[in-house]
């Protein structure tokens, strides 16, 4: 399976239409041919980020429909992940990544020795223009990427 990377940022970016980089997100949603992976300590972090929105019901329900797509894989918390998460957070006291953060790198880092390939985010791409070219011609977007890339007409997450 190849995959990128969905952060809070991302998820942020795209479904709050007030978010300064909600055009970049939502375009770079709209070129999407990857599945995604993601973690639940990032459903959580976009959850909290949304938490005082006038429509924060619909996260939940976008969280939901995000488990169910056979495109998206949502890594489950364990110990064993939070324990690495935190050695990585540890061990990088010269870098100011959150402890979310150190868990998705080494998420990342599982996804690229399992697919064999350099790991990526989303938000890494925005603003590069192999998002789009790198895909051969007549590739399918994923039902998930139309979704999302549709969700921020849906659903209006300002804060």
């Amino acid at each position: 399976m190849k995959a990128v990377f969905a952060d809070a940022f991302y998820f942020v970016g795209l479904l709050n239409r007030a978010d300064e980089h909600h055009g970049k997100v939502v375009a770079a949603a709209q070129q999407l041919h990857d599945d995604i992976v993601t973690t639940e300590w990032i459903l959580a972090e976009f959850a909290d980020a949304l938490a005082k929105s006038a429509n924060r019901r619909l996260v939940a329900q976008f969280i939901r429909e995000l488990e169910q797509d056979p495109k998206a894989r949502i890594v489950l918390a364990s110990t064993e992940l939070f324990r690495r998460g935190l050695q990585l957070y540890d061990e990088r006291g010269d870098k100011k990544w959150s402890l979310t953060d150190c868990i998705s790198f080494v998420v990342m880092k599982d996804e690229a020795s399992t697919t064999r390939s350099r790991a990526t985010s989303i938000s890494s791409r925005l603003g590069s223009t192999r998002c789009s070219s790198r895909h051969q011609a007549g590739s399918q977007r994923s039902s998930l990427a139309r979704r999302l890339a549709n969700c921020s007409t849906r659903f209006d997450f300002s804060v």
